[in-house]
Parts: C-alpha cells; structure tokens; sequence
C-alpha cells in the first residue's frame, strides 16, 4: 500500500490494473485465439471499470470534503445565531425586570384610589 495524497483526499492504496498478455501466437487453434480475445477484452473492460470506480470514489470523497465544509459553516452559522438570541434574552430578561420595578416606583408614588 502506498499514502499519496491528492487534493483533500488521501488515498491508502492505489489500484493496479492487470498485466497487459502478450499476443497470442498464429500457430494456436482459432478456437482457443478466440477465447483467449475474449478474456483479454474482458480483462480490458474490467480495467476500464475500474478506472471509472476510482474516479467515482474520488469524486465521491471530494464531495463529501465539500458537505463537510458546507455543515461545518453552517455548525458555526447556527451557533453564532443561538449566542444572539442567548444574549437577547438576557437582554430582555434585564429589560422585563427593569420595567417591572419601574412599575412597582410608579405604583407606589401613585396609589389607586
């Protein structure tokens, strides 16, 4: 295994795709040629795949990089927005007893008759 990394992934290990065949000599049997083409073509379409996979897992893994990102922004959003509002309600829990004192002096200088 081998540590590379790329971009903001880090890959662990690397993905080697199968040994290319020599060529099938004239001499075999048309029969066995044929066959053997068709597991080299299959090997080829395999290697293909997975190339296209790997591309995908990195592109999959960037993206969750990226809604990381987004969460963590909006994480640090939702919390500035709660010490707000915390700081507010203490605000208008200092404001409330204010005015109700207010009300007590205004009570008590004016009596209702």
């Amino acid at each position: 295994m081998s540590d590379k990394t790329t971009g903001n992934e880090k890959t662990t290990a690397e993905i080697i795709p199968f040994p290319a065949r020599a060529p099938v000599a004239a001499a075999e049997p048309l029969a066995k040629d044929s066959a053997l083409e068709r597991v080299r073509l299959a090997l080829a379409s395999l290697n293909a795949a997975v190339e296209e996979q790997r591309v995908a897992v990195a592109a999959w893994r960037a993206a969750l990089g990226s809604f990381r990102t987004a969460t963590e922004s909006l994480d640090a959003g939702i919390r500035g927005y709660r010490e707000t509002l915390d700081r507010l309600g203490a605000r208008i829990t200092e404001l409330n007893g204010q005015a109700r004192r207010l009300e007590s002096r205004v009570d008590a200088a004016w009596p209702q008759g």
